[in-house]
């Protein structure tokens, strides 16, 4: 197991990263099928964790043809998942507020999901992060969803930093190969993984919380000429 060194910025997934918020990705999809009188498509809601709402529809259309008509489907999916994200708050994991704090107080802190912004927005606020987030990336900032590297690759390119200097970290399969794809660090965070032996496979690290983290791993990462203007 490969601890990060020399590192520059840091990229938190949000969803099943930050907050265990993935487990409202079912009853969102289904009060949507049902208020569109939709069967309700026999599918493993946890291979979506990490994807775009645009990525699950296409999946829905292999099995549902007829879904392919309905017109912005995939906005009526987030917007079902951010009015439940909102109505009830999903609890941060272990230790997030704690360790973005203490990475943002040495480098730029970015968090990058396949969500839409707004819900991005709502959680920062959410967790009171709003002075220590460099910027954030979501749905509307990239084109491929991942596991493709599009996401990562943007907020790279935002903070001016090489993708190589980047630490990731995250929960989902789809996640933890976009942040490898990108050639970037990637530490996975197994707390709310729809596969974990997958995810500690795909990790440089893997835990179940942030909690869990050496006392040290924050100062150990960075890059040491960043250390030394603290």
């Amino acid at each position: 197991m490969t601890e990060p060194r020399d590192i520059a910025a840091v990229f938190f997934d949000m969803d099943g990263t930050l907050i265990d918020s993935e487990l409202n990705t079912e009853p969102a999809i289904t009060s949507v099928c049902r208020e569109l009188s939709l069967p309700n498509p026999a599918l493993d809601y946890t291979a979506f964790y990490g994807w775009t709402w645009s990525s699950v529809v296409d999946a829905m259309v292999e099995t549902e043809p007829a879904v392919a008509d309905i017109p912005d489907l995939a906005l009526r999916f987030h917007q079902a998942f951010h009015h439940l994200c909102l109505t009830r708050p999903s609890p941060p994991i272990a230790g997030a507020e704690d360790i973005i704090a203490a990475f943002s107080a040495r480098i730029p802190v970015a968090i990058v999901s396949s969500t839409y912004r707004e819900s991005i927005e709502a959680t920062i606020m959410q967790l009171d992060l709003g002075e220590l987030i460099s910027c954030y990336v979501g749905a509307e900032d990239f084109e491929r969803s991942k596991p493709a590297p599009d996401c990562f690759l943007h907020a790279a390119k935002l903070l001016d930093v090489e993708p190589s200097s980047c630490l990731v970290f995250e929960d989902s399969i789809a996640g933890l190969s976009a942040a490898r794809a990108a050639g970037m660090w990637a530490v996975a965070i197994t707390h709310c993984s729809n596969d974990i032996e997958g995810a500690r496979q795909l990790g440089h690290l893997a835990i179940d919380n942030y909690a869990l983290l050496d006392e040290g791993f924050v100062a150990s990462a960075c890059r040491a000429s960043q250390q030394d203007d603290q």
